[in-house]
């Protein structure tokens, strides 16, 4: 399993834009912050460019204990990988729910299993050293 580093977050528009853009741009990846929950409908999957998944972290917390979750979780992977969107799952705090994770088929995960929130300057020393992250 993969680590996931989240850079931002956002709200999505209601709308489409509906004038092009007059220059190609490099499109940034979109990530459907906690899916499942709230604003993020599954009709996104739908009118947006979207990439990647990022399961909320209410659906991963006991996540090895409850059946119901990992229920749901199996079908949020199974959602992004049919669409080829990558999987992220967010709030990973223990073992268990990596284990379990895994067991799901999930790829990528972040929390405070690997590493604390952190500053930019944290970040690179920690991507550069490849020791653990602040805890």
């Amino acid at each position: 399993m993969r680590s996931a580093v989240s850079q931002y977050r956002g709200v999505l528009p209601e709308e489409r834009p509906t004038h092009a853009p007059t220059q190609p741009r490099r499109r940034r990846p979109l990530p459907i912050d906690d899916f499942g929950t709230g604003y993020s409908s599954l009709a996104y999957l739908r009118r947006f460019p979207i990439d990647e998944l990022k399961i909320d972290r209410s659906f991963v917390t006991g996540l090895d204990t409850d059946t119901y979750d990992a229920t749901l979780v199996a079908a949020m992977i199974g959602i992004g990988d049919a669409l080829g969107h990558r999987v992220v799952a967010e709030g990973v705090e223990t073992t268990e729910e990596l284990a379990a994770l895994r067991d799901l088929g999930c790829q990528y995960a972040q929390g405070y299993l690997f590493a604390r929130p952190c500053t930019f300057d944290e970040c690179v020393e920690f991507l550069d050293d490849g020791r653990p992250g602040p805890r």
